[in-house]
Protein backbone atom coordinates (compact mmCIF):
# COMPACT_ATOMS: atom_id res chain seq x y z
CA UNK A 1 0.00 0.00 0.00
CA UNK A 2 2.78 2.44 0.84
CA UNK A 3 4.93 1.73 -2.21
CA UNK A 4 2.25 1.40 -4.92
CA UNK A 5 -1.10 2.73 -3.81
CA UNK A 6 -0.09 5.85 -1.88
CA UNK A 7 2.24 7.13 -4.65
CA UNK A 8 -0.46 6.48 -7.28
CA UNK A 9 -2.96 8.52 -5.27
CA UNK A 10 -0.43 11.34 -5.02
CA UNK A 11 0.21 11.23 -8.77
CA UNK A 12 -3.52 11.54 -9.40
CA UNK A 13 -4.07 14.52 -7.12
CA UNK A 14 -0.79 16.26 -8.03
CA UNK A 15 -0.57 15.28 -11.70
CA UNK A 16 0.88 18.63 -12.67
CA UNK A 17 4.05 17.68 -10.76
CA UNK A 18 4.52 14.64 -13.00
CA UNK A 19 3.67 16.08 -16.42
CA UNK A 20 5.97 18.20 -18.53
CA UNK A 21 3.14 19.74 -20.55
CA UNK A 22 -0.44 20.75 -19.72
CA UNK A 23 -1.79 18.05 -22.02
CA UNK A 24 0.18 15.42 -20.11
CA UNK A 25 -1.69 16.11 -16.88
CA UNK A 26 -4.76 14.11 -17.93
CA UNK A 27 -2.56 11.22 -19.07
CA UNK A 28 -0.81 11.15 -15.70
CA UNK A 29 -4.17 11.18 -13.91
CA UNK A 30 -5.57 8.32 -15.99
CA UNK A 31 -2.43 6.24 -15.49
CA UNK A 32 -2.50 6.89 -11.74
CA UNK A 33 -6.18 5.96 -11.52
CA UNK A 34 -5.53 2.69 -13.37
CA UNK A 35 -2.67 1.90 -10.97
CA UNK A 36 -4.89 2.70 -7.96
CA UNK A 37 -7.59 0.40 -9.21
CA UNK A 38 -5.13 -2.44 -9.91
CA UNK A 39 -3.74 -2.12 -6.39
CA UNK A 40 -7.20 -2.03 -4.79
CA UNK A 41 -8.20 -5.09 -6.80
CA UNK A 42 -5.16 -6.96 -5.45
CA UNK A 43 -6.15 -5.93 -1.93
CA UNK A 44 -9.75 -7.00 -2.59
CA UNK A 45 -8.56 -10.45 -3.66
CA UNK A 46 -6.11 -10.67 -0.76
CA UNK A 47 -8.76 -9.76 1.82
CA UNK A 48 -11.23 -12.28 0.46
CA UNK A 49 -13.84 -13.06 3.10
CA UNK A 50 -11.51 -12.39 6.04
CA UNK A 51 -12.24 -9.56 8.45
CA UNK A 52 -8.69 -8.18 8.59
CA UNK A 53 -5.74 -7.90 6.23
CA UNK A 54 -3.19 -9.51 8.55
CA UNK A 55 -4.11 -12.40 10.81
CA UNK A 56 -7.26 -12.56 12.87
CA UNK A 57 -7.02 -9.13 14.52
CA UNK A 58 -7.30 -5.56 13.36
CA UNK A 59 -3.93 -3.95 12.68
CA UNK A 60 -2.58 -0.61 11.54
CA UNK A 61 -2.60 -2.06 8.00
CA UNK A 62 -6.40 -2.09 8.16
CA UNK A 63 -6.53 1.54 9.27
CA UNK A 64 -4.08 2.52 6.52
CA UNK A 65 -6.26 0.75 3.95
CA UNK A 66 -9.32 2.64 5.23
CA UNK A 67 -7.49 5.94 4.80
CA UNK A 68 -6.38 5.09 1.28
CA UNK A 69 -9.89 3.94 0.38
CA UNK A 70 -11.26 7.30 1.52
CA UNK A 71 -8.76 8.95 -0.82
CA UNK A 72 -9.78 6.99 -3.91
CA UNK A 73 -9.72 9.50 -6.78
CA UNK A 74 -13.27 8.68 -7.89
CA UNK A 75 -15.79 10.06 -5.39
CA UNK A 76 -13.36 9.60 -2.45
CA UNK A 77 -14.61 6.08 -1.84
CA UNK A 78 -13.98 2.49 -2.78
CA UNK A 79 -15.71 1.14 -5.86
CA UNK A 80 -18.94 -0.71 -5.06
CA UNK A 81 -17.77 -3.86 -6.84
CA UNK A 82 -14.98 -4.28 -4.29
CA UNK A 83 -17.42 -5.81 -1.85
CA UNK A 84 -14.78 -7.15 0.53
CA UNK A 85 -13.04 -3.79 0.81
CA UNK A 86 -16.37 -1.97 1.21
CA UNK A 87 -17.35 -4.41 3.99
CA UNK A 88 -13.92 -3.98 5.60
CA UNK A 89 -14.18 -0.18 5.52
CA UNK A 90 -17.71 -0.24 6.95
CA UNK A 91 -16.53 -2.38 9.88
CA UNK A 92 -13.59 -0.07 10.59
CA UNK A 93 -15.80 3.00 10.51
CA UNK A 94 -17.69 1.49 13.45
CA UNK A 95 -14.57 1.17 15.63
CA UNK A 96 -15.15 3.78 18.38
CA UNK A 97 -11.65 5.27 18.20
CA UNK A 98 -11.85 5.67 14.43
CA UNK A 99 -15.37 7.09 14.59
CA UNK A 100 -14.14 9.67 17.11
CA UNK A 101 -11.17 10.50 14.90
CA UNK A 102 -13.52 10.97 11.96
CA UNK A 103 -15.76 13.25 14.01
CA UNK A 104 -12.85 15.60 14.65
CA UNK A 105 -11.03 15.29 11.31
CA UNK A 106 -13.74 14.41 8.73
CA UNK A 107 -11.90 11.48 7.16
CA UNK A 108 -14.95 10.07 5.40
Amino acid sequence: MSSVLYPAVLRFFYAERYASTPTGIEEVKQSALAECDRAFLILEETLGDRDWLVGDRQSIADVYLLMLGCWHPVDDRLRDEWTGLVRHAAALKQVPELAALNASHRLW
